[in-house]
């Protein structure tokens, strides 16, 4: 029985995270132009998130909101919630594709 591959992709919209923001008053220190900077990294659905993605939101939000309190870990956990998982079938192409890239960092 040939078992079937699939692969996670997580995305962030920018409405969420701007929604979050207002819901939690957050980048309060920010102008529009910073703002418009965090709300493009969220890629708006077409990006897959990584974890390292949603450290640097956080990290931006935190730089731009009076609110020492708050630990990074929480900042990435509000962030991680509204994000939308996926799960697709992976193709033979896919596999194929992956572990050629995963032999070639490995030379």
């Amino acid at each position: 029985m040939i078992m079937q591959k699939y692969k996670e992709k997580r995305v962030l919209y920018r409405d969420s995270l701007r929604n979050l923001c207002i819901e939690k008053q957050w980048y309060t220190r920010g102008n529009c132009a910073e703002y418009e900077k965090l709300l493009s990294m969220t890629g708006d659905g077409e990006k897959h998130i990584i974890t390292n993605d949603i450290v640097e939101i956080a990290e931006n939000i935190m730089r731009h909101t009076d609110e020492s309190e708050r630990s990074l870990e929480s900042y990435c956990f509000e962030i991680a919630r509204i994000t939308c998982t996926f799960f697709e079938a992976e193709s033979e192409n896919d596999s194929h594709r992956i572990a050629n890239e995963i032999a070639s960092l490995i030379d």
